[in-house]
């Protein structure tokens, strides 16, 4: 081998080695985990958003130090709720964290020795009394991004869906006001999120409606009767697939009513009201004893709103379980 090749072998072995290091450098920032002593950290670790108050007091500064991305880029975004700005996060280099915007710059780099480093953090030039305050009238006003994921909006919201499923975009913004600005909170995050905490406490319909069948067989093991109704694709939704299956209805009789119909006062009362969750009627049915108290017969949850065909569904379940009642006395 030549001095030539040998100057040309040595410059491409550096490479493919530089190449390596940091494929394997690469790889065990990627494989992170949560195990981290956060003594060794400078900066407020809270893995969910803050409310703006303890933002204020806790301000991010230079020489803050994280250990994973995902905790800075939560504090960059309350930084820039704060000020209520359009920012952008450079996403090109896994290593390398960048966040700039209006008279806004957050500069990050990971090493090994001390994890994520900030090296500049221009992030109180935008205060509400900064020099940004003053606002150029004439300037043209562009639509401000929201800072926020729905990944972070999610923790916050699951005991308010947990509560109120039905909780309105309005009334969840401002039940987090605390937390981020009223424009910023967009409807698209609130919705996202809301979808996401609803799916992580009651699980997903798809899903669910495959446990019917296991429901209805444990019940009746007991000797409850239970019936499943289900519609087709046309009578539901134009949009589900040829040959899917609605459960349109699950109707319950408990196993001792049979017994107990026959001997309460001739008159039953019945009601029906909307549930909490999805777009579902429960109706009830109940016979009155001489004791003046109320005896369960039937009860049924029915997919849509309270109408003729849901009463007829439900009474002619109540009749097909408890024939005595349809009698003309009753």
């Amino acid at each position: 081998m030549s001095e030539v090749e040998k100057v040309f072998a040595k410059i491409e072995y550096k490479k493919e080695r530089k190449k390596y290091t940091d494929g394997l450098r690469m790889k065990r920032l990627k494989d992170l985990n949560d195990d981290y002593e956060v003594e060794y950290f400078s900066c407020c670790l809270t893995p969910v958003l803050r409310p703006m108050l303890e933002v204020l007091k806790c301000r991010l500064e230079v020489d803050h130090t994280f250990p994973d991305r995902e905790i800075l880029a939560i504090c960059v975004a309350e930084e820039v709720n704060l000020q209520g700005i359009n920012a952008v996060c450079s996403r090109s280099d896994l290593r390398e964290f960048k966040c700039t915007g209006p008279r806004f710059s957050v500069m990050a780099r990971h090493s090994e020795r001390v994890g994520w480093h900030v090296s500049i953090a221009n992030v109180s030039e935008c205060d509400e009394f900064g020099a940004s305050a003053v606002v150029d009238v004439d300037a043209e006003q562009k639509k401000i991004a929201s800072p926020f994921r729905t990944k972070w909006i999610v923790p916050l919201i699951l005991p308010i869906i947990l509560d109120t499923p039905a909780i309105t975009n309005k009334n969840l913004r401002q039940v987090l006001s605390a937390y981020g600005k009223e424009h910023l909170l967009t409807d698209a995050i609130l919705q996202e999120a809301r979808t996401e905490a609803k799916a992580q406490l009651f699980g997903i319909a798809e899903d669910n409606v495959k446990y019917s069948e296991g429901m209805k067989s444990e019940l009746e093991k007991d000797g409850h009767i239970v019936k499943l109704m289900y519609t087709s694709r046309k009578e539901i939704y134009a949009i589900l697939r040829e040959g899917t299956r609605f459960l349109h209805g699950v109707f319950f009789t408990p196993s001792f009513s049979q017994k107990t119909v026959p001997e309460p006062q001739t008159l039953f009362t019945a009601d029906a009201c909307n549930l909490n969750f999805g777009k579902h009627t429960m109706f009830t049915c109940y016979g009155i004893t001489a004791n003046a108290n109320m005896s369960p017969v039937g009860f049924a949850i029915i997919f849509g709103n309270e109408n003729g065909t849901s009463w007829k569904e439900f009474w002619r379940f109540i009749v097909w379980t408890h024939p005595s009642i349809n009698r003309a006395d009753v």
